[in-house]
C-alpha cells in the first residue's frame, strides 16, 4: 500500500514540477505569461482529478494536490563549481508561491492579487481576503481560481478598465471602410492587420467593427490565445459559442436546444451539420452515422459545417467574422481560416484577421486580399496620446518625451509604462490628471520589447557585444574618454567597434564638441544590453567607471554625485556610495528638488543598513535623515508620519554621535513636526529647549530659528504679543546672504518670510490691517527674490490669508490659483489642499457659495487627511461661514463643533473667538428662538478676542452683538458696545470689517 501511495504522490508532485513549477523559471510579468500559468493551472487541476480518482478506486489511496501562483522577481541560482546544469529558481516570487501552495485547500489553485491584476478578466476568483504569510511582515490578498473569465485578448480584458483615447489610425480606418462596402455589394474580402506586439492591432478592429460602418453588420469574433496552440479548435469554439448565445452555465441539454433551433430557424438544410457543432461544443452526439465515422471524416464535416453555417449567414445578412493573434493559431482553426478563404469571392462576408510579424500565411496572392501593415505612433499621435493618459501637469513635461522614445510609438507600451508608473508611486492623481512624484528612471520595461532586442544583440559579433554592454554600463550616454578609459582596446579597435555600433543601429554620434559623445538608439536597447551581462563583470565595470569619474572629472565632481553614487552602489563599495548618495540629496535639496533628494537619501539610508553597527554607521545615517527631513516635509506635509519619523530616529543617532549643532537641527525639526500636527503642548516644550539649546550657542543662525520656532507656535497659542516680539527680533536677526539656505535644513521654507507672514497675521489679529497687507508683501517679495519654490507657494498663501481676513476676495483668488498650480508642479499635496480652501472661500464670497463649499471640502479633505494640522479650525470656520452664506446652518454647526473641539484638543486658539461668533451667527440663522444662546456665544466671542488683544476679531464679534442688539431695540446699548471698539482703530477703514462697523454705527446714530 505505501508503495502505491509513494508512487500516486510522485507521479502528481512530477506534473506540478512539469507545469506550474516550470513557470516560475521567469516571472510571469506579463498578461499573457499570467493567463498562460492560470489556464495551465487549471488543466492540471482537472487532470490531477481524473489521476486522483483512479488511485481512490484501484488503491484506494487519497492523492491531494495544492497550486500556488505568484508573479514577481525570481532569482536563479548558479551553476556550481561541479558545472552541474541544475538549476533552482529563488527570491520572493517562488517564495510567495510556495506559500501560497501551503495555505490552498486539498485540490484549489491559489493566486495573489499581483497575478490576479496581470490575469484580470481572463479568469474568474473568488476572494479570499488578506491572508497571513509566514516570512512577510503584513497579510497578503488571495483569491481562488474557481475558472477561465470571458475574456480571451488583452482587449477584452481591457475594456473593463476602460478604453484610453484612439489616435492615429485614421488611413486604416477609412481602408476598412472601403474594403467593407465591396464584401457587401456581395464581393467577400480578407484584411490583415500586421504589426508588432503592442501596437494597437486588436483596437484598431475594435474602434471600426463598433463603429457606425458595421451596425447592420453581424460581427463574430474570437481569438487565439498564447496557449491555444495545444488545444484545437480553441478560437472557433468561441466564436460558435457567441453565434448560438451559450452561456457557460447552460448543460448539455441547453446547449443542444439552442444550436439546434438556430440552425433550423437559419435554413433546414443545415439540419445535418448539428452533430458536427454539438461535438465541437462538448454536447454527447447520439447519432449513429456521425459515431461510424472515422477522425478524419469528422474533422472534414466539422470543417464544411462551421463553413456552411458562416456562408449561410451571410446571405441572410452581411458578416464581419475576425480572428485576432494568428501568430498562436492552433492547425484546426488554420485549416478553418485557409477553406474559408477560397469561398469568399461570392459571400457577403469580410474577414478580418491579425497577427504578428512571423506568422505566414498563403493568401497574400488573392485580388480580394488587403494587407495593412500597423506601425508605431507618430510624434504628433504619440504626444497627443500621452496628453489623455497623464493629463498636462507642469510636472510631466519632462515625463513624456521620454516615454515616447522609450515607448518608440507603440501604444500598448506607452500605457504599460503609464499604468506602471502609477502602480509604482512615481505618478499620483487620476487618469488625464496625473503628477510627477517619483524618479521617472523607474519606468519598467514591457518584457516583449527585451525579447525582441536580446535577440539582435546576441547576433553581433563577440567583440561588438562586449563594446555594447560596456557602454551600456556607463549608461545611455556615453563619454567617448570614460569608454575609453574603462574598454581595454587599442583606440583604433573601439572606434571600429564604435563604427559597427552605428552601422547596426544601436548607438548614434550624439556631440563632438566639446567631447566625443554617444548615445544609444532607444532606451530599451541600453537595458537589455545592460541587462544581459554577468553580475561579477557588471560590478567590475561599476568599479572601474566611478574611478574613471573622480579622476576625468576631480576639479568638478560636484557635478557628477549621483552618477558617482549610482556607480559606486552598482559596484558594491556601500561606504563610497553613501557619501555620494548624501552629497546628491544635499544638491538635490538646494535646488528644491525635494522629490529627488527624497530619493538619493532613501538610497544611501538602503545601503546604511548592510553596514555593520558603528559609530561611523550612525554618523552616516544621522546625515542622511538630517537632509531627508526637510524634503519630506516639503513633499508630504510637516506633520507627514514620514517626516516625524526621520526625525525620531535622527535624534536616537544624536544621542549617540551627534554634534551640538545637529542636535539643534533635529529637535527643531521634531517641533515642527509636532506645532504642524497639532501637539502644541510638545511643540512649546521642544520650541523652549531650542531656544536654550541656541542660546548656549551663542550661534545668531540658531537664534534665528529658536525664535522661527517661538514666534510660529506662541501665534498658534494665540499669545499674539509674545509672537510679535520673536517676529521682530527673527527680522532683526536675518540677513538674505547668510541664511538664505536655511530653508533647506529647518522646514523647507525661508525664516525671514516666515517671520514676516507671522508678523502679518499678528498685526491685523491686534487691529493693524494696513500693517499686515504691508508686511505680507514685504514677505512675498522677499520669497520672489529668493525663488524657492516651497517658500514662494507658502508666502502666497499667507498672502491669501490676509486678503481672506480683510474680506478682499478678488486677491484671495488669485493668490490660491498661485498657490494651487506651484504646487502641483512641485508636489506639495498639502499647500495644495490648503491653496483649494482658499480658493473655495473666494468662489463661495463671490457668489457661488456651493461650488466654492464642494471644493473647501476636497481642500480639506487633501490637507488634512488624519483630521488634525495647522490652521484646520481657521479653515472649518470659513467653511462653515460658506455654508452659511446658503443658509445651510445645520453644515456649518456641524463644522464649528468640530472646529472647537480641535481647539480644545490642540490648543490652537487663533481664531477661537471668531469660531465663537460664526456659531452666534448660524445659530441665528437657524431658529430666531435661539436668541439667548446666540447671545452667549457673541459674548464668548467678545470675551475670548479681549483675553489675546485681537482686536480685529473683537470688532467683529462686537458688530454682531450691537446689531444683535439693535434688533432688540436695543440701539443705544448697541452703540456703546460697539464706538469704542471701532475708536480704537487707526488705520483700515477701507477694509470691510471697518466699514460694516462704520455703517452699522452710522445706522444705530
Amino acid at each position: 500500500m505505501m508503495e502505491a501511495v509513494h508512487r500516486y504522490e510522485g507521479t502528481v508532485n512530477k506534473v506540478l514540477g512539469d507545469g506550474i513549477m516550470a513557470l516560475f523559471g521567469a516571472p510571469l510579468a506579463h498578461e499573457d505569461h499570467a493567463a498562460r500559468a492560470c489556464y495551465a493551472a487549471l488543466a492540471m487541476q482537472r487532470a490531477i482529478g481524473a489521476y486522483a480518482e483512479t488511485a481512490r478506486q484501484r488503491h484506494g489511496v487519497e492523492v491531494q494536490a495544492r497550486v500556488g501562483l505568484n508573479s514577481g522577481e525570481v532569482v536563479v541560482r548558479a551553476i556550481g563549481n561541479d558545472l552541474s546544469m541544475d538549476y533552482d529558481a529563488i527570491g520572493a516570487c517562488v517564495h510567495l508561491a510556495s506559500r501560497m501552495e501551503q495555505l490552498a485547500v486539498p485540490g484549489a489553485i491559489r493566486l495573489t492579487a499581483q497575478t490576479l491584476r496581470l490575469a484580470e478578466g481572463f479568469i474568474e476568483v473568488k476572494p479570499l481576503g488578506p491572508v497571513p504569510v509566514k516570512g512577510l511582515a503584513d497579510p497578503v490578498e488571495a483569491f481562488d481560481l474557481t475558472g477561465a473569465g470571458a475574456a480571451r485578448t488583452r482587449l477584452q480584458a481591457a475594456l473593463a478598465r476602460g478604453l484610453t483615447r484612439f489616435v492615429g489610425r485614421d488611413p486604416e480606418i477609412e481602408t476598412l471602410g472601403r474594403v467593407l462596402e465591396k464584401a457587401g455589394d456581395g464581393h467577400g474580402q480578407i484584411v490583415a492587420l500586421v504589426g508588432e506586439p503592442g501596437v494597437g492591432k486588436s483596437r484598431l478592429f475594435y474602434e471600426f467593427t463598433h463603429s457606425h460602418r458595421t451596425s447592420d453588420w453581424l460581427i463574430l469574433e474570437s481569438a487565439s490565445v498564447s496557449y491555444g496552440k495545444a488545444t484545437a479548435w480553441l478560437p472557433v469554439i468561441d466564436l460558435l459559442k457567441t453565434y448560438f448565445r451559450i452561456d457557460d452555465g447552460d448543460d448539455q441539454r441547453r446547449i443542444a436546444e439552442k444550436v439546434a433551433g438556430k440552425l433550423i430557424m437559419l435554413d433546414e438544410t443545415l439540419k445535418p451539420t448539428l452533430p458536427a457543432f454539438l461535438a465541437l461544443l462538448d454536447v454527447a452526439v447520439e447519432d449513429a452515422d456521425w459515431q461510424a465515422l472515422e477522425p478524419p471524416q469528422r474533422r472534414r464535416r466539422t470543417l464544411d459545417a462551421v463553413k456552411a453555417l458562416l456562408v449561410r449567414e451571410s446571405q441572410v445578412q452581411p458578416l464581419v467574422v475576425m480572428f485576432e493573434d494568428l501568430h498562436w493559431v492552433d492547425g484546426e482553426t488554420q485549416a478553418l481560416l485557409d477553406g474559408l478563404a477560397e469561398g469568399l469571392p461570392t459571400c457577403r462576408i469580410l474577414l478580418l484577421v491579425n497577427y504578428r510579424p512571423e506568422y505566414e500565411h498563403g493568401w497574400g496572392g488573392r485580388t480580394y486580399y488587403t494587407l495593412l501593415r500597423v506601425d508605431p505612433l507618430g510624434q504628433e499621435s504619440a504626444d497627443e496620446l500621452l496628453a489623455t493618459l497623464l493629463g498636462t501637469d507642469a510636472s510631466l513635461a519632462p515625463l513624456k518625451p521620454m516615454l515616447v522614445e522609450r515607448a518608440e510609438g507603440n501604444p500598448f507600451f506607452l500605457e504599460e509604462s503609464v499604468r506602471t508608473l502609477v502602480e509604482t508611486g512615481v505618478l499620483a492623481g487620476e487618469p488625464a490628471a496625473y503628477r510627477l512624484m517619483k524618479d521617472i528612471q523607474t519606468i519598467v520595461v514591457p518584457a516583449t520589447v527585451q525579447g525582441i532586442l536580446a535577440s539582435r544583440i546576441d547576433r553581433l559579433s563577440r567583440a561588438n557585444k562586449r563594446l555594447l554592454q560596456t557602454a551600456a554600463v556607463i549608461g545611455k550616454d556615453v563619454s567617448y574618454a570614460l569608454l575609453h578609459a574603462i574598454a581595454d582596446l587599442p583606440e583604433d579597435e573601439l572606434r571600429r567597434g564604435l563604427a559597427d555600433l552605428q552601422a547596426a543601429e544601436f548607438l548614434y554620434e550624439a556631440r563632438l564638441f566639446p567631447d566625443l559623445e554617444y548615445t544609444f538608439k532607444h532606451a530599451h536597447t541600453h537595458e537589455v544590453a545592460y541587462g544581459s551581462l554577468l553580475q561579477e563583470r557588471r560590478r567590475e565595470l561599476h568599479r572601474r567607471i566611478a574611478e574613471a569619474i573622480e579622476a576625468i572629472f576631480a576639479g568638478r565632481l560636484a557635478e557628477q554625485v549621483q552618477r558617482l553614487a549610482y556607480h559606486y552602489t552598482e559596484a558594491g563599495l556601500t561606504e563610497q556610495a553613501i557619501g555620494y548618495w548624501h552629497k546628491a540629496g544635499q544638491r538635490a535639496g538646494e535646488r528644491s528638488a525635494n522629490l529627488e533628494a527624497i530619493a538619493h537619501c532613501t538610497k544611501g539610508l538602503e545601503l546604511v543598513k548592510s553596514l555593520p553597527e558603528t559609530p561611523e554607521r550612525a554618523k552616516q545615517e544621522l546625515a542622511l535623515f538630517l537632509t531627508l527631513g526637510p524634503a519630506l516635509m516639503a513633499t508630504k506635509g510637516w506633520s507627514a508620519p514620514e517626516a516625524e519619523e526621520a526625525y525620531l530616529r535622527a535624534r536616537e543617532l544624536c544621542r549617540q554621535v551627534g554634534k551640538p549643532t545637529q542636535l539643534f537641527t533635529v529637535t527643531w525639526g521634531l517641533w515642527l513636526v509636532y506645532q504642524q500636527g497639532g501637539q502644541l503642548e510638545i511643540a512649546q516644550d521642544l520650541a523652549d529647549e531650542v531656544l536654550a539649546l541656541a542660546e548656549r550657542q551663542s550661534e545668531p543662525a540658531f537664534l534665528l530659528q529658536a525664535h522661527h520656532a517661538a514666534w510660529t507656535t506662541r501665534y498658534r497659542l494665540a499669545d499674539f504679543a509674545a509672537c510679535r516680539d520673536h517676529t521682530e527680533q527673527g527680522i532683526a536677526l536675518y540677513s538674505l546672504d547668510e541664511h538664505r539656505f536655511h530653508a533647506f535644513r529647518y522646514g523647507g521654507h525661508d525664516p525671514g518670510m516666515c517671520a514676516r507672514v507671522h508678523a502679518s497675521l499678528t498685526s491685523w489679529t491686534l487691529g493693524r490691517p494696513d500693517q499686515a497687507l504691508e508686511t505680507a508683501c514685504d514677505a512675498e517679495h522677499l520669497a520672489e527674490e529668493l525663488s524657492y519654490p516651497f517658500t514662494l507657494t507658502l508666502a502666497w498663501l499667507y498672502r491669501a490669508i490676509i486678503h481672506q481676513y480683510r474680506q478682499e476676495a478678488d486677491l484671495a483668488l488669485e493668490r490660491a490659483e498661485a498657490v494651487i498650480a506651484l504646487s502641483a508642479e512641485h508636489g506639495f499635496a498639502q499647500l495644495s489642499g490648503q491653496g483649494r480652501v482658499m480658493r473655495g472661500w473666494a468662489v463661495a464670497a463671490r457668489g457661488q457659495a456651493e461650488a466654492g463649499i464642494a471644493e473647501m471640502r476636497q481642500g480639506l479633505m487633501a490637507s488634512h487627511p488624519t483630521g488634525a494640522g495647522a490652521r484646520r479650525s481657521y479653515f472649518l470656520a470659513l467653511l462653515a461661514e460658506a455654508n452659511g452664506r446658503i443658509g445651510a446652518s445645520g453644515e456649518g454647526l456641524s463644522a464649528l463643533a468640530e472646529a472647537l473641539d480641535l481647539v480644545e484638543k490642540t490648543g490652537e486658539r487663533t481664531w477661537e473667538a471668531e469660531v465663537h461668533r460664526l456659531k452666534g451667527e448660524l445659530l441665528l440663522i437657524q431658529s430666531a428662538n435661539n436668541r439667548a444662546e446666540v447671545e452667549g456665544c457673541l459674548n464668548k466671542a467678545m470675551e475670548v478676542a479681549r483675553g489675546q488683544s485681537a482686536k480685529s476679531l473683537e470688532l467683529r464679534a462686537a458688530t454682531s452683538l450691537a446689531r444683535l442688539r439693535q434688533e432688540r431695540g436695543e440701539s443705544g446699548q448697541a452703540r456703546e458696545l460697539l464706538a469704542p471698539v471701532y475708536d480704537w482703530f487707526t488705520e483700515g477703514f477701507d477694509t470691510a470689517d471697518l466699514k460694516d462697523a462704520k455703517a452699522l454705527l452710522d445706522d444705530l446714530a
